[in-house]
């Protein structure tokens, strides 16, 4: 600090130190000690995601000295892989279309036939879930009707099977069964198709899997039908 007269005043004024910021403002800079890098989040995989990949770890190159390159510590640098998909997944995918794909034709197989539709109906009865069966029976009465049956049939359709609260009522959202109601009012030939095919699905995967677990030999003989049926039209 230093004082000094003032020019043209009796009165000794005081001229503070200028302060350098850097010396007294040093702790707001950041610390260059610190490395940057350690606060970077690393990326994690889960291990559920680890248990659906194969996984190849940093296989060393060849020694090959266009392939290879040496650090300053002398190391040859690996190779860093990705994680591939197995094709195990892959096949797993597959096996379940083909599963539901071969599901689905044994119950077309079925249903084309009059005792394979009988003997399901009555199993369907012990689960007390027949009326599955007998709408998407119906609605194929409903596709090959004529047109004069076709609004009579329509209304039977709609009222045991899709009005809310009735008897016989069948497991279909809210939009499904207004579509459908109003494509019946227009007496369209295909009016129900969307409703018998969420029907038909429902069955596939739910009681004629049940159904083929309990009956296999059932599914045999129909099947060796077939077989005799489609060699006797050629």
């Amino acid at each position: 600090m230093k004082w000094k007269v003032c020019p043209s005043s009796s009165v000794q004024c005081y001229s503070p130190k200028v302060i350098v910021a850097k010396e007294d403002f040093s702790f707001c800079l950041p610390n260059k000690a610190e490395n940057p890098k350690s606060k970077l989040r690393k990326r994690r995989v889960s291990a559920v995601r680890l248990n659906m990949y194969d996984r190849t770890l940093r296989r060393p190159l060849k020694e090959n000295p266009s392939n290879c390159t040496n650090n300053n510590a002398g190391k040859t640098t690996l190779e860093r892989t990705t994680l591939v998909r197995t094709s195990a997944i892959r096949k797993a995918k597959h096996q379940k279309r083909c599963n539901r794909s071969s599901s689905k034709s044994q119950l077309n197989l079925l249903m084309s036939r009059t005792v394979g539709v009988a003997a399901f109906r009555e199993y369907l009865a012990s689960e007390y879930s027949e009326n599955n069966l007998d709408f998407w029976i119906d609605c194929e009465k409903y596709r090959h009707s004529n047109e004069q049956d076709m609004e009579s049939v329509a209304g039977r359709i709609v009222a045991k099977y899709l009005k809310p609260g009735s008897p016989h009522e069948v497991n279909l959202n809210y939009a499904s069964r207004k579509f459908a109601e109003l494509k019946a009012a227009k007496r369209e030939r295909e009016a129900f198709a969307n409703v018998q095919d969420n029907v038909f699905n429902l069955m596939n995967q739910d009681s004629f899997l049940r159904f083929k677990l309990k009956y296999p030999s059932f599914m045999a003989y129909l099947e060796s039908l077939h077989k005799v049926y489609r060699t006797e039209n050629i």
